[in-house]
């Protein structure tokens, strides 16, 4: 199945080449390619870091929220911030309760929503070239982290070249010498390496829009939209809490607002540069690679010329 796709993909790009001139392709600048692929893995890790620390503090408030039901009952009053009790003793008394209660549920709702998060940012896979994927596992970080995004251009180049060859071949065989004039001066490579390349960057952009689909976005707002909705509870019984506990619920209302962002700006960096990463490192590679290659056939060449001299020299004596 994923062969025929190979020979599909091909196809295409083939009618693409025939038809399309190279004149205005954009010139890419691989230091500002590198410096966004260094940027995205550096906001997955604030990521990481938030959810981390969003954890964190919901276990602490947790604690907190759990000693404050063995607090004085007979003196509630001091357990209040100044201000927030009322002339109604019984009013205070049913408000703090009720407010404990939800804030437990709240919390005890928010750790599982953060731990949602980060097991479908890390686990959510989906299967190319015989491995599998998952946003986390492109930054290195969960149970697929080895497939991570510095490593996809290789692992689709050597699956490009296993799947890929004959399609390939059948598609440079068909290609006029001007094409593959045209090929050599506008990349510097020969048209099959040039057609791995195509194929490596057609294969990214297959497996991102798989990886990253259709109401992603949405999914992660709509969790982190709940959290925050479910974290004024957690808020609400800060008239009767410490300053620790207060302190800390404020501070994870800025991380999850910070949350929302930092998903979004990663799955946008992963759609607008993942491909062309890997397309970039994939030229570079098999340019290496021709160039080794022609070095080696340099060598062979000047031994058989060393060889011939030789034995000209052996018949002359």
């Amino acid at each position: 199945m994923l062969k025929q796709r190979i020979k599909i993909l091909v196809a295409c790009f083939m009618m693409f080449f025939c038809t399309t001139t190279f004149a205005n392709y954009p010139v890419i600048d691989v230091s500002n390619l590198m410096n966004a692929i260094n940027q995205l893995y550096a906001m997955y890790d604030q990521i990481n870091a938030t959810i981390e620390q969003v954890q964190n503090t919901y276990q602490q408030l947790e604690r907190q929220a759990k000693a404050m039901k063995n607090m004085n009952w007979d003196n509630l009053q001091a357990s209040f911030a100044e201000g927030n009790w009322s002339d109604n003793a019984w009013e205070n008394i049913g408000n703090f309760r009720k407010n404990l209660t939800n804030a437990t549920s709240a919390i005890n709702d928010n750790l599982n929503l953060i731990n949602e998060i980060k097991n479908t940012l890390e686990n959510k896979a989906v299967s190319f070239g015989g491995k599998k994927y998952s946003i986390g596992g492109l930054f290195g970080v969960g149970q697929y982290g080895k497939n991570n995004l510095l490593n996809m251009p290789f692992n689709m180049y050597d699956y490009a070249k296993e799947a890929g060859q004959e399609a390939i071949k059948g598609w440079t065989e068909g290609l006029t010498y001007a094409q593959k004039e045209r090929i050599m001066r506008k990349w510097g490579l020969d048209p099959e390496n040039y057609g791995y390349v195509k194929l490596v960057e057609e294969q990214a952009n297959e497996l991102i829009t798989t990886l990253i689909t259709e109401g992603d976005e949405s999914y992660y707002k709509a969790l982190i939209k709940q959290i925050g909705e479910n974290h004024q509870a957690i808020m609400d019984i800060s008239n009767a809490a410490g300053e620790s506990y207060t302190a800390q619920a404020q501070a994870t209302t800025g991380a999850i607002l910070a949350l929302d962002s930092s998903i979004n700006n990663v799955l946008f960096g992963i759609k607008q540069w993942g491909a062309l990463f890997s397309k970039e490192t994939t030229r570079k590679q098999v340019q290496e690679e021709a160039q080794r290659e022609a070095a080696i056939d340099r060598l062979e060449q000047l031994e058989l010329e060393a060889q011939k001299k030789t034995a000209n020299i052996n018949g002359w004596m």
